[in-house]
């Protein structure tokens, strides 16, 4: 059975049937069948499903509001109702792989290098028509181009990367003399201070008035000072 077709089914109950919490379409085809078995308990006449979902439902032997009974398998095993022992100790080889306990989408997402997604494709069947051209993803692009492929042989979307965002820059000590010699009258070094405090940069009115002198020595352009109203203006 084809995983894109139990992706389907998958994305349709979840469309359909509301499910909460949402069959995750990027699951292994083992764990999909078993959600889909569980969701399909839960189907009644009102939810409309597609031909092609109802058909792969029916190659699952999975029972649906209006369909014919499922043939149980004669082959399959009886229910043993022999309690197990809870003093058995596990079995060491049973215990699971630490790749198996995540989702394929998060193993694939997790690689960042070539040497790990390549070890993905040849250790996971979802990935076997990639094995082939697998040696052809080489160099800085290559973890990228591979991993779109991965992504699209898992029925996905691959992960959209947040735009960073650009931090406005505040206004600075220098910003506001700036600002205050070029306005018409320009501003006193006092006014200056006061000004930066009042922008929140430093709450120290006196040492910024002290820095807003310093400034207008080196402020980058040249400044009038009209020593009878002590303001500073832009020439």
């Amino acid at each position: 059975m084809d995983r894109k077709d139990l992706v389907k089914v998958a994305e349709e109950f979840n469309d359909v049937m509301g499910l909460e919490p949402e069959i995750n379409p990027a699951l292994k085809a083992e764990k999909l069948i078993e959600k889909i078995r569980e969701a399909a308990k839960e189907l009644t006449e009102a939810d409309a499903l597609s031909k092609a979902t109802k058909a792969t439902l029916v190659e699952m032997k999975v029972a649906y509001p209006g369909s014919k009974p499922v043939e149980e398998d004669d082959d399959a095993p009886e229910d043993d109702d022999e309690e197990p022992d809870d003093d058995e100790e596990p079995d060491d080889d049973e215990e699971p792989d630490d790749d198996e306990e995540k989702d394929l989408a998060t193993l694939l997402a997790e690689a960042a290098k070539l040497k790990e997604l390549k070890a993905l494709v040849e250790k996971h069947d979802e990935f076997k028509k990639l094995r082939k051209s697998v040696e052809e993803f080489t160099g800085l692009a290559g973890p990228r181009e591979l991993k779109a492929k991965m992504y699209k042989a898992l029925g996905i979307e691959p992960p959209v990367k947040p735009e960073k965002v650009k931090k406005e820059r505040g206004p600075t000590k220098k910003s506001v003399c700036v600002e205050m010699v070029s306005k018409k009258g320009g501003a006193t070094v006092e006014e200056m201070g006061a000004a930066i405090t009042k922008a929140g940069i430093d709450p120290d009115t006196d040492k910024n008035t002290k820095t807003a002198k310093l400034w207008m020595a080196k402020i980058g352009f040249k400044v009038n000072h009209n020593k009878e109203s002590g303001k500073y203006t832009k020439a």
